[in-house]
This record gives structure tokens, sequence and C-alpha cells, in this order.
């Protein structure tokens, strides 16, 4: 014998689902407001004010103050200082000191002197020249011709 069982199957149902959601809508209503405008006025008062003007003027004013003068005075003073006193005295004596003497001799050493002699030997040679002597106006004579 056999036994059913019932087996649940899948059935596919196509549903419209519908949600609804509240959407707020805007309507404007007029509204009237009164309308305030402010108007200046202006109007003078006087007030009292007391005005403060400070000038400045010199005043004398007497401050009495010590004052200390201070001078330097030289002031001298005489400390003995003792000084010891040193006495030096000689003693001789004979210390011997080795040197080497040394004795110049004189050498003659030959030296060459190159020297140029000029010889000028007298040439006389006799020209006759004519010269002519001034004398004096007074004795009346002529100028003489001179050798």
């Amino acid at each position: 014998m056999q036994h059913e069982r019932p087996q649940e199957v899948p059935e596919v149902r196509h549903v419209d689902q519908i949600t609804r959601i509240p959407v707020p809508r805007v309507q404007e209503v007029h509204k009237e407001l009164p309308n305030i405008v402010f108007q200046p006025q202006e109007k003078i008062i006087d007030t009292p004010l007391t005005l403060r003007a400070e000038r400045k003027f010199e005043q004398t004013e007497l401050v009495v103050v010590d004052t200390i003068r201070q001078v330097v005075v030289n002031e001298t003073q005489y400390i003995d200082k003792y000084v010891p006193r040193v006495e030096v005295q000689p003693h001789e004596r004979v210390v011997e000191v080795p040197t080497t003497l040394k004795r110049e001799v004189v050498q003659v050493v030959p030296q060459i002197q190159e020297v140029e002699a000029v010889v000028e030997q007298l040439d006389p040679s006799i020209r006759e020249v004519q010269k002519t002597v001034p004398t004096d106006s007074l004795s009346g004579s002529r100028p003489q011709m001179t050798r």
C-alpha cells in the first residue's frame, strides 16, 4: 500500500501591492499684515553739559634735597720698608783660558795691471795771418800792418 503524502509545491502568483505614503501638498493662503512705517521727527531738547578744558601752567614747587659732595683728600703715609744691604767683595783667582793665536805675515801677491800710454808729440805749423791794429787818431798815422 502506498501512502500519499502532501508535498508543497511553490506556485507563482502575481499580486499588486499598494503602499500609501503621505505626500505634503502646499497651498498658498494670502494673509494680510499691517505695514508699520516709522517716520522720525526732529525735536530739539536743551541738555546742560559740563565741558572741562584743562590748561597747563607753571607752578614753582620748592623741594628741599640734601646734597653730599665728596672731595678727594690726599693722605700721605710713610711706611718704613727694610731693604737688605748687599755688599759685593771681589775675589781674584786665575783661570786659564785656552786661545789660539794667529800670526799674520805679509806676502807679496803678483798682480797684472794694464796701462795705456798716450804720447803726444808737438807738430808745429806756421801760418801768416794779416791783422789790422787801430792806432790813436791823434797821432795822425795810419794803421800799420803787422805780421
